[in-house]
């Protein structure tokens, strides 16, 4: 499949801001050392040049690491010591070190399930919401790293154990810390933890002893961010966080991979906004799930998947859920469903997949949700006892 062209920046501003009546994008552009910045609205008008505060999200997890090289730069933490010299760990175990949890390589997943994301979820809140430092610290004391290395694995998880570091040297809550350091170090007056008090509304649900606060929690403006920018060009205090970056990059895949569909389908990207991105479909699976993939130069080999993935199929007659802990709510519905078919007659099994080579020996390409009846795949959409009864035309 050929390559789809980019969009232009106003052919993308028009087409995300497209009937959208609340649409306030604010883009800055640093040239020649200058600073400037548009705001836009629906359909890409132009709004009065006002300061908007947004949640920056992720972008905090740079100002996490900024934090960190500053502590190891005072002499509070080395960068090669296990979460356990910091932290009141059990012994016995294997643990990260911080420059693993600052690359995404310390084997952590993403996050882990907690009690609160279940309300969260209903509740349509931020899902790490009432999240505490104990259960962070809890988990840690659960887990055992036991190999000699990891890949590349985003982990807010990670970043949230982060915070609970620098908390432990500096003796005080992140939110004093990363406040009274963008704002006084860094000059960043308008950068700072979210107290739901933006222009623009619709905040994340954040508590103040949230664990992940230093995963995402941050507030700015594009005054900052253009501030902040121009300093991770140009000011030697990021230099050494730019480095270890570079040794990341070399040693990660040439290529980024994601599951799609021709169309979109329910918990998989969006295939428009992926060809907008440069991404191209690499192979497909008979259930019509495509595999895509983003090439970091021209003369790599596109990845294919497993037969196992291509040709979805199980044995037997009845149905059987294959499903993974990436949901949270997996914890939650699969029992349900397995309590429903039984007291229905339903023949029905549920494998739970745990490690990355039961995922990859997996007769599906989709491993968080894959439902197959006599065989056939049905769907990945997460099943209720309602949804599941209808689908079993009782």
């Amino acid at each position: 499949m050929a390559k789809v062209p980019g969009l232009t920046f106003r052919e993308a501003l028009e087409y995300t801001t497209q009937g959208k009546k609340d649409a306030v994008i604010t883009v800055g552009i640093i040239k020649d050392g200058e600073m400037s910045w548009t705001v836009y609205g629906e359909n890409g008008q132009e709004l009065p040049q006002q300061l908007h505060t947004y949640e920056i999200g992720s972008l905090t997890k740079t100002f996490t690491a900024a934090l960190i090289n500053k502590a190891i730069s005072e002499g509070k933490v080395d960068m090669n010591a296990t979460i356990d010299t910091y932290l009141t760990l059990p012994e016995g175990k294997h643990y990260p070190t911080i420059l693993a949890l600052l690359t995404h390589t310390s084997g952590y997943k993403g996050y882990y399930f907690e009690t609160p994301m279940i309300g969260n979820f209903f509740g349509g809140r931020n899902s790490f919401c009432g999240v505490t430092r104990e259960m962070v610290l809890n988990k840690a004391k659960s887990l055992d790293m036991n190999r000699d290395s990891y890949g590349f694995d985003y982990s807010n998880y990670g970043y949230a154990v982060l915070g609970l570091v620098l908390e432990s040297v500096y003796g005080t809550d992140y939110t004093a810390l990363i406040n009274d350091y963008v704002q006084n170090d860094l000059g960043l007056t308008s950068t700072k933890i979210s107290e739901h008090d933006g222009d623009l509304g619709n905040h994340w649900d954040w508590e103040a002893d949230d664990a992940y606060l230093s995963a995402g929690a941050l507030t700015s403006d594009i005054a900052d961010m253009l501030t902040y920018a121009q300093m991770q060009l140009n000011d030697p205090r990021f230099t050494p966080c730019h480095e270890r970056l570079k040794t990341i990059n070399a040693s990660t895949e040439s290529y980024l991979t994601i599951l799609c569909a021709e169309k979109k389908k329910p918990f998989l990207a969006d295939p428009k906004f992926l060809k907008y991105k440069g991404f191209t479909v690499c192979d497909e699976a008979d259930n019509g799930i495509q595999l895509w993939y983003l090439p970091f130069s021209p003369d790599v080999e596109p990845p294919k998947f497993k037969e196992c993935a291509r040709h979805p199929h199980t044995d037997g007659n009845g149905y059987v859920l294959y499903y993974t802990s990436q949901c949270p709510f997996n914890a939650k519905y699969v029992p349900i469903v397995e309590q429903t078919a039984k007291e229905h007659g339903i023949s029905f099994r549920a494998i739970h997949i745990e490690t990355k080579e039961a995922a990859q020996a997996a007769p599906t390409p989709i491993t968080t949700y894959a439902l197959f009846c006599d065989g056939k795949y049905l769907t990945n959409e997460q099943m209720n006892d309602t949804k599941f009864l209808k689908l079993a035309g009782q």
